[in-house]
């Protein structure tokens, strides 16, 4: 698999297809931390060893289900940065060099680019582009 590059419209046009996925990806993160969060405790080692059976099966299940997503979104050609917040990136060429343009969950479209070693922290508005 090559890595795809973008530019603004066609990482908007991907969208898409891609916010659905994105979206059930950020459930399932949802659904994991919970899972991670839950303590319970018994009196009974059998029904704790059976809790804990359970536990692992959902936990994993849905681990098994994330990645398949993210990697459904790498196919597609986007970058999970962050799952839980839907952050994910598309390599672009900008001046020669790469970079990243970035959407978040809940954005319209891509507004925000920053260089591929500075991170979400880094984004810049995508008219500096033009």
């Amino acid at each position: 698999m090559e890595k795809k590059y973008f530019t603004v419209e066609e990482a908007n046009a991907t969208l898409e297809t891609v916010k659905p996925i994105i979206e059930k990806v950020a459930g399932i993160m949802q659904c994991i931390e919970e899972i991670e969060g839950v303590q319970i405790t018994f009196d009974d080692d059998f029904m704790s060893y059976f809790h804990m059976i359970n536990v692992s099966e959902q936990y994993y299940r849905l681990s098994f289900e994330l990645h398949k997503e993210l990697k459904n979104l790498l196919i597609l050609g986007c970058i999970v940065k962050d799952p839980g917040l839907g952050l994910i990136d598309f390599y672009s060429k900008f001046n020669g060099r790469e970079i990243f343009l970035c959407y978040s969950l809940g954005e319209d479209e891509i507004s925000s680019w920053h260089e591929l070693d500075t991170g979400a922290a880094g984004r810049k508005p995508i008219s500096m582009l033009q």
